[in-house]
């Protein structure tokens, strides 16, 4: 039979383990927000599990050529979505995601670049940089889908038609259906 003394010997020995762990490896067992968004599955698609947050979102990217003509970038189709078509390959529906592209309701625009399905289990605050993590496609103050900004282009990003300064932390606000972000890669007005 175990005796008091050895249990407490071995719980501070476990604890002082546990302590040392976290010294050496402070990271260990945190998940942030960003983690939770880029890897999150809804279980069960739609279909499965409490939906806390189902909002709705146009998204709608251009790219300046070569010969500075304005090129849209195609509509996304099942990106995230969990569907065998889905080019992340990812077997779950993303908490970010697109179905088929919808026309916008106010603008008569027939398709924007990704109509986003933001659908997560558990109060999460989605920034715009979110949805570029799960399409895996880069997005930064000096980058826009392997187009760099420097002495001759810019990003430009309106919400609505108004322009957004710190698009990097562009929160998308709970709520919405029908709102519009318009990313621009162009040149720099002089």
């Amino acid at each position: 039979m175990v005796d008091e003394k050895t249990i407490l010997i071995a719980a501070a020995i476990a604890f002082l383990g546990f302590i040392g762990v976290s010294l050496l490896n402070p990271g260990l067992g945190v998940t942030t927000d960003d983690e939770r968004i880029e890897d999150g599955c809804l279980a069960g698609g739609h279909s499965g599990g409490t939906i806390v947050r189902h909002d709705h979102i146009h998204v709608d990217i251009f790219i300046e050529d070569e010969n500075g003509v304005m090129q849209h970038v195609s509509p996304l189709t099942d990106v995230g979505a969990g569907s065998p078509e889905d080019p992340l390959n990812s077997p779950c529906m993303r908490f970010i995601h697109t179905h088929t592209p919808m026309p916008h309701s106010t603008t008569g625009e027939q398709s924007t670049t990704a109509y986003l399905h933001i659908e997560t289990p558990t109060a999460l605050e989605i920034e715009l940089r979110h949805w570029f993590m799960i399409w895996g496609q880069e997005f930064s103050e000096t980058n826009l889908m392997g187009y760099d900004t420097g002495e001759t282009h810019e990003i430009v990003v309106t919400y609505n038609g108004e322009p957004v300064e710190d698009y990097m932390s562009l929160l998308i606000e709970e709520g919405v259906q029908d709102d519009i972000i318009k990313i621009e890669y162009r040149s720099k007005v002089a």
